[in-house]
């Protein structure tokens, strides 16, 4: 749990920056990259059973 929201800060630390320099490819992979992770996250049956 504390991994993956580790994992999940830094994610979006990189994303930022890469969309902060206005790459429409570095965009597109973060973005990517974090609809995957959430579908993960959200098939992860410890996660979703401590959101239900």
């Amino acid at each position: 749990m504390i991994a993956g929201l580790l994992g999940l800060a830094t994610g979006l630390r990189i994303g930022w920056a890469l969309v902060n320099k206005q790459s429409l490819v570095s965009t597109a992979m973060i973005l990517a990259l974090g609809s995957l992770g959430l579908v993960a996250a959200l098939n992860w049956q410890p996660l979703t059973l401590m959101i239900d």
